[in-house]
């Protein structure tokens, strides 16, 4: 299976998840393009989430900076670059707050995911200590 149909896949998997929902996607690039082209129901998705084209419109979405979605949007999923959802997921977790899930496309909870795995580190017997500590405590 060719990645963009597979991307197309787990939004439509998402959007079931989430029928009731408003949806906005964080993310303007070319994986966002492939979903909105293959969505069939428009309003699946209420709008798009990006600071540097907020106020625009892309590919038939008003484009929203991420604070202007706040009353507007229930669930946000970030469509992105897997080394880069962390960082978009940051920019964005303050809205939590304000009742708003957070999710990537695979459909995880990034507020679940991030929790559990800073909590798999955490309980690594080595993670407060130093390379001496650690090397110390075996000889």
């Amino acid at each position: 299976m060719k990645e963009q149909q597979l991307i197309i896949n787990n939004f439509l998997n998402f959007r079931l998840r989430f029928s009731n929902r408003r949806i906005m996607i964080y993310g303007v690039e070319l994986n966002t393009k492939y979903i909105v082209e293959h969505i069939g129901n428009k309003k699946t998705i209420i709008g798009l989430i990006d600071a540097q084209q907020a106020g625009k419109y892309l590919y038939g979405y008003r484009v929203y900076a991420v604070d202007e979605v706040v009353g507007v949007a229930d669930v946000i999923v970030i469509v992105a670059r897997v080394a880069i959802i962390h960082m978009l997921y940051e920019r964005v977790k303050h809205l939590e707050s304000h009742g708003i899930e957070i999710y990537n496309l695979d459909g995880n909870n990034l507020r679940e995911h991030f929790t559990k795995q800073q909590t798999k580190y955490e309980n690594n017997p080595y993670w407060e200590q130093s390379e001496v500590e650690s090397l110390i405590r075996y000889e």
